[in-house]
């Protein structure tokens, strides 16, 4: 990794110093570098920053994330399809976007779907199909049938869960399908957890954790 040729004088430093950058925190915090910095970044590194119209485009990372790791406590995250890495300028913008997050001094990550497993994904747009019902997943329905479900499934523990499922349609006269999108909802709602690397229709009831939920005077909440 090339070390940046942009550095700061002593009086810039204090200026900036002075207006508080890299002080404060959530949205009274300053950063120590702005959108001009990124700027100088580009002219320096002879880097074409981008513009629409003649006016300067705010660049930004997908994932800034803050971590208990006192090895790696700040990092950065960039997602992008390994097929727009063929794209010269997609190259250009992702090395500004580099050099800016080492100026920082903050580790800063590129990742494509090469590197996150197919598996996890299938089960994340599985949940995530039911993101338009997530204010009102928790109702007092879902939580008696997840009590249901809770008694029901704990009777046989190696079944598959799709059998359990269609067997609790049949015992209970639902339709074909209630009952896993409940299961859906649920795990959605995190009433129930389970290991996200295997595939959620070849699990067994054992694999599935339904969390503890704690009723008072009318509310209900789940446990943590």
């Amino acid at each position: 990794m090339a070390k940046s040729k942009y550095v700061l004088t002593e009086k810039q430093i204090i200026r900036r110093i002075n207006e508080g950058r890299g002080s404060g925190k959530l949205s009274n915090y300053k950063p120590w570098l702005y959108v001009n910095d990124t700027l100088n970044i580009c002219q320096e590194h002879q880097l074409w920053h981008p513009a629409q119209n003649g006016v300067n485009q705010v660049m930004s990372s997908d994932f800034f994330v803050s971590s208990s790791s006192k090895v790696q406590p700040r990092f950065v995250i960039q997602a992008k399809y390994k097929n727009a890495l063929k794209d010269p300028r997609t190259i250009e913008k992702l090395e500004i976007e580099r050099r800016y997050w080492q100026l920082k001094k903050i580790p800063w990550f590129l990742v494509t779907e090469k590197e996150i497993d197919k598996i996890v994904v299938d089960n994340i747009e599985w949940l995530y199909g039911v993101k338009g019902y997530f204010d009102k997943l928790i109702t007092d329905e879902l939580l008696l049938t997840f009590k249901h479900m809770k008694a029901y499934f704990s009777h046989t523990p190696d079944r598959k869960v799709v059998e359990i499922a269609k067997e609790y349609e049949l015992a209970f006269g639902q339709k074909l399908g209630d009952s896993m999108f409940d299961l859906r909802l649920m795990c959605a709602a995190r009433l129930i957890t389970f290991d996200i690397r295997y595939p959620f229709h070849s699990l067994r009831a054992r694999d599935l954790v339904f969390r503890g939920v704690a009723f008072d005077e009318g509310h209900s909440y789940v446990a943590s």
